[in-house]
């Protein structure tokens, strides 16, 4: 009993101390409004709820900040602020000052589990994103962050955790969230620490930053995709990788207009599968396991609140059991893309997984070895034998969900593979003279772009990719006056971008495929 009043006051004094403390970051360079009509600014709000561990913000930041593309002659750029509880309140989240708000993981689990709880102040809390969302505004969230908006649960909440987060989202979305899981120690109260579920993949992982455990936490998946919607259009392959930390499936209400499914998750359960299985934790430490955790928690210093944060991270010990952890995610929805069911037609993209973060091929789970001294915070497992790790392999995903969230034309959203792409042409059927433009992002070197293509008469046998021609100067826009140099037949085209630097030239690699197609007739 004493361990469960301890536990739970540790959870409450989480969600509590955290919720008003605020931390102001900026995207300085951007702040300033151009007068250049033909640059866009999609206008990004992040949550803020101040220094927190494991926040998202930072990366947001390294992802959006001053990143711009350029699409034919029209810019394109982020201008990313972070916004706080007190702003919030004030009304600061509207249209007239963001086009796209977003919620990090780590912000959105203690926020699910705050708005659980009634109270005057998180009823208008869920008010004023709800009422940014209906004026027209845009929202992307992952994991978490893509539960906090959903309408709730679809399966029947069994665990504190899934009553709190069918509690505690603000049913913007039509979507609910499909999970079974709970907060760390709760299934060890209970005794069935199986039923922490899919959120062992975060808890267990690790949660020490110097660790490179906690810096390879969850697993890859390859969802498989719907290329028929904007952010997957341009993809050349059926399956996308993506990294994955326990993050719910979605279900669709029967007959909705409003949602469209653009991801699934692969059709073999996350379970079953040997490199990715994992086993249920038994805490066998009792009330001496957390003081230990506490003392030593107190070795790394910080305030009384980053103390007791960590103590349920530190505390041992944990024994293995025999039982795994079972998903129940095959083939269930991934990712969904929605349109607000009003006349201002506000944007919501839901991604269980998260593009954020790093991705890795090859390897496999191990599980620690039980031993006296085994605590969350070190892991409880591990990966092992990662042939190859890219830190920013879905990057291009968050900048296509918040472009296509703040309302850029479909066919203008960044580009997919590399720096650069051939844009869509309209219409499929051209004659043999016509323009084509190109997509590109913008950096501080001479830029060039390349525009290679291929030749078929009958859409099936293809000649080999031949430089058509190279466009040198960016300033009228990226483009190319095209004429047929077979006639009449098939051309697929593709871009590769150049950037002389003072001390060095960068090339794009060619992406797997072509970025267009038309059709060419004489007449």
């Amino acid at each position: 009993m004493k361990l469960k009043i301890l536990a739970t006051g540790i959870f409450l004094i989480l969600l509590t101390s955290t919720i008003f403390t605020t931390a102001k970051l900026d995207d300085s360079d951007n702040k300033e409004k151009t007068t250049i009509d033909d640059i866009k600014e999609i206008r990004l709000a992040i949550y803020s709820m101040g220094d927190i561990y494991f926040s998202d913000i930072q990366r947001f930041f390294d992802i959006f900040s001053g990143y711009q593309w350029k699409v034919g002659s029209k810019i394109y750029k982020f201008v990313i602020n972070t916004i706080d509880d007190s702003e919030i309140f004030k009304g600061e989240l509207n249209t007239k000052n963001y086009d796209v708000f977003t919620i990090g993981w780590m912000e959105a689990t203690l926020m699910i589990m705050k708005l659980s709880i009634p109270s005057i102040k998180n009823i208008i809390w869920k008010n004023k994103i709800a009422d940014f969302i209906k004026e027209g505004g845009g929202y992307f969230g992952s994991c978490s962050g893509s539960i906090i908006v959903a309408s709730g649960l679809n399966n029947q909440p069994e665990t504190l955790y899934e009553k709190q987060i069918d509690k505690g989202t603000m049913h913007i979305s039509e979507v609910e969230s499909y999970i079974h899981g709970d907060l760390i120690f709760l299934p060890q109260l209970s005794g069935h620490p199986e039923k922490i579920g899919s959120t062992s993949y975060v808890w267990f992982s690790g949660w020490n930053v110097n660790n490179e455990s906690a810096l390879i936490g969850g697993c890859c998946l390859d969802v498989v995709v719907d290329k028929n919607n904007p952010i997957f259009s341009d993809l050349y392959e059926n399956t996308q990788r993506i990294l994955w930390c326990g993050g719910p499936a979605y279900v669709i209400p029967e007959q909705s207009n409003n949602v469209k499914v653009i991801a699934y998750y692969p059709g073999e359960e996350i379970s079953d599968n040997k490199s990715t299985q994992i086993h249920a934790w038994k805490y066998t430490g009792r009330l001496f396991g957390f003081f230990k955790g506490f003392f030593e928690s107190n070795k790394m210093g910080g305030t009384i609140f980053d103390k007791l944060f960590f103590t349920p991270f530190k505390a041992t010990d944990w024994d293995i059991t025999d039982k795994i952890i079972q998903i129940d995610y095959a083939n269930k929805p991934f990712m969904t893309i929605e349109i607000y069911p009003n006349e201002n037609q506000g944007r919501i993209i839901l991604n269980a997984g998260h593009p954020e973060g790093r991705v890795w091929w090859g390897g496999y789970i191990e599980e620690a070895k039980d031993y006296s001294g085994n605590n969350l915070f070190d892991s409880l497992h591990h990966w092992t034998n990662i042939t190859k790790i890219v830190n920013n392999y879905c990057w291009w995903i968050f900048r296509r969900e918040a472009a296509w969230a703040g309302k850029v034309p479909d066919y203008d959203l960044p580009p997919v593979y590399y720096p650069s792409q051939v844009c869509d042409i309209y219409p499929y059927n051209q004659t043999s003279n016509f323009t084509i433009y190109g997509n590109a992002e913008i950096s501080n070197g001479e830029e060039s772009l390349n525009l290679y293509y291929r030749y078929s008469y009958d859409n099936s046998s293809w000649d080999n990719w031949s430089l058509y021609d190279t466009d040198t100067n960016s300033s009228n826009g990226w483009s190319w006056e095209f004429n047929a140099p077979y006639g009449a037949g098939y051309y697929q085209f593709y871009s590769i971008k150049h950037v002389v630097y003072e001390d060095y030239t960068e090339t794009e690699t060619a992406p797997p495929g072509p970025d267009a197609i038309v059709c060419v007739s004489l007449y």
